[in-house]
């Protein structure tokens, strides 16, 4: 069991009382990758309004598609005048005069006919501007896949720091320990103790920082996922394990293919085109067949009238001040805007897919370096300990020795939790690391006109 030194206990137990309050609230079981993610894809905020957007744009299709069908109407009506008369005509005598009270019922009935094409167009863009919203819906979830996975590896590293700052630290009091002893032996001056205080004081400060990193990583991973700031869980280390065996083309293809900004763009332009040409098509003559069934009842009557009618109804906007032109210049300038956003997002995909590719060469290189520092730090750990149990090594050159394998260690830890990151970060800029990681909740892509 690893000492502790009574200096550095109170101290720790001061810098992290957030961390205590949060062992308290934490579920027992540490959370892996495969729980933070899954909870996070049922309980993101984030997740949840863009749920509801896409539910609303599912409603607008449903608009759209009634646009043109038949509409019923029921009418009812009644007609009372003042109350009766009571009239004397001479040589006839009182007349009682009861004015008529009349009832009328009425259904109507109006089937469009689209001879100009517009409810079709309208249909077409209610489609298009849904499947868009399916492609934001994705967009919102890969890129929280991402935070959560930046944010799980980040506590985790965060963590790894702090056992190495808590080595370094043990190491600068034991040499404290030893300056004031040997000053007191008269070996050292007081330079060469305040040096060592000042030594320790930056570890411990470093150590502070660590702590503070951990605590605020581990509250925005919280937030991500759908909890309270002290309720983020206890962590364990699960590895990221995606293929990335794509040459530059490839990859490049992939992720013009697959990005849901882009197809998301591609689809939305397709919306206000839809749009554009449905306002065009509104300036153009409609017919309406109509058909009205009415049913009237006068009470001085002993019978009663019914109507029937069947007709055609003709309607041509001829001019309406050139508001219809306008709105149509409108939609279509939208959509040249959002052509040119999507050759601008085509080309920031090409970036980030090799910037990707690049990281990942580089932390492969780099944790291959770290793991053969990490090997000579436990050689050399070995060394020092087999000297301290034949009595021939110091406390403080076993606590150097296992502050550099605790350095060492944390070197690789942060080059494997970076490589994680990375792994996510590619599958992001290839538009795909929901089919990769939660293929099961993955939106497949909607069958129909071609982008």
């Amino acid at each position: 069991m690893r000492r502790r030194s009574l200096l550095l206990i109170p101290l720790l137990m001061a810098l992290a009382p957030s961390c205590i309050a949060q062992e308290e609230v934490a579920p027992r079981e540490p959370w892996g990758l495969v729980e933070c993610i899954e909870y996070a894809l049922a309980n993101s905020p984030r997740l949840k309004a863009e749920e509801h957007r896409l539910s609303a744009a599912g409603e607008t299709v449903r608009e759209a598609d009634s646009a043109d069908d038949l509409k019923l109407g029921l009418d009812a009506a009644a007609a009372v005048q003042r109350p009766a008369l009571n009239l004397n005509i001479p040589n006839v005598g009182p007349v009682v005069v009861r004015p008529p009270r009349q009832g009328s019922v009425s259904v109507q009935a109006a089937l469009p006919i689209d001879i100009s094409g517009q409810y079709r167009y309208i249909r077409r863009a209610a489609r298009y501007s849904e499947r868009a919203q399916r492609e934001q819906y994705r967009q919102a979830m890969q890129q929280l896949l991402l935070e959560v996975i930046d944010g799980y590896y980040g506590v985790l590293m965060g963590e790894s720091t702090v056992r190495a700052a808590e080595a370094a630290a043990l190491e600068a009091e034991e040499g404290l320990r030893v300056a004031r002893s040997l000053r007191d032996a008269g070996a050292a001056t007081d330079l060469e103790v305040t040096l060592a205080e000042a030594g320790l004081a930056s570890r411990i400060e470093d150590l502070a920082k660590a702590q503070g990193a951990v605590a605020d990583g581990r509250a925005h991973l919280a937030a991500l996922i759908g909890l309270r700031a002290d309720e983020c869980p206890e962590l364990r280390d699960d590895a990221l394990s995606l293929e990335v065996s794509l040459e530059f083309e490839q990859a490049r293809a992939l992720a013009l293919d697959e990005r849901p900004e882009i197809r998301a763009l591609s689809w939305l332009a397709l919306s206000l085109g839809a749009s554009a040409d449905a306002v065009h098509r509104s300036t153009r003559p409609s017919l309406s067949l109509g058909a009205l069934a009415q049913a009237v009842n006068p009470t001085t009557a002993f019978t009663s009238d019914t109507n029937w009618q069947l007709g055609l109804s003709f309607s041509w906007p001829i001019s309406d001040g050139g508001a219809a032109d306008a709105r149509e210049a409108r939609e279509r300038e939208n959509r040249d805007a959002v052509l040119r956003d999507l050759e601008d997002v085509r080309l920031l995909t090409e970036v980030q897919v090799h910037a990707a590719g690049t990281r990942l060469e580089v932390l492969t290189q780099r944790i291959a370096a770290g793991r053969a520092t990490l090997s000579s730090a436990d050689a050399a750990l070995e060394r020092i300990q087999a000297r301290e149990s034949a009595g021939a090594a110091r406390p403080l050159e076993v606590l150097k020795a296992r502050a550099a394998r605790a350095g060492a260690s944390a070197a690789l830890d942060r080059d494997l939790y970076e490589r994680s990151i990375a792994l996510a970060e590619w599958a992001r800029a290839l538009g795909v690391i929901d089919k990769l990681i939660v293929p099961e909740t993955a939106l497949e892509p909607e069958r129909g006109d071609a982008l």
